[in-house]
């Protein structure tokens, strides 16, 4: 069953993740679609974030796989950057999460594991085949790995 995933992204800078599609494949239940997919984990950015007035600096890790994002958030609670898009597999990984004020101040820092699920958009049998997670932050220094809705 095809998903369709909008994520707003607040945040001045956004890493390219590269999307595929399949074409002509076929699987065993006829023709595939040409739904794309985004690996990684989504972060939910916690309140403290989307309340601090100016610009904010996130650094979002999942395993050694880090992004750095600096800017004015819009308002909210859908911010959410997409970290370790070379997820392979379901081994659990390590989610970090650390965000300064314009000022240098800390406001969140946190992290937790999470256990990567396959997500196959086009049905199975038909690429792509990427790795996903959901973990979101509250507090500051709280992170919950969540089921992603299907």
């Amino acid at each position: 069953m095809p998903r369709r995933r909008e994520l707003a992204l607040g945040l001045v800078a956004v890493a390219s993740v590269a999307l595929t599609a399949c074409s002509s494949s076929s699987s065993s239940q006829g023709a595939c679609s040409d739904v794309g997919a985004i690996g990684g984990i989504q972060v939910t950015l916690p309140p403290v974030a989307r309340t601090a007035s100016g610009e904010i600096t996130v650094k979002a890790c999942a395993g050694s796989d880090c992004e750095t994002h600096r800017g004015q958030l819009s308002s909210g609670p859908g911010s959410t950057p997409i970290v370790g898009s070379r997820l392979h597999g379901p081994d659990p990984v390590r989610v970090s999460l650390v965000i300064h004020d314009h000022a240098g101040h800390l406001l969140f820092s946190g992290s937790t594991s999470v256990t990567p699920q396959k997500d196959q958009p086009n049905g199975a049998g038909c690429p792509p085949t990427v790795w996903v997670g959901h973990v979101v932050a509250s507090g500051t220094s709280t992170m919950t790995s969540k089921p992603l809705a299907d």
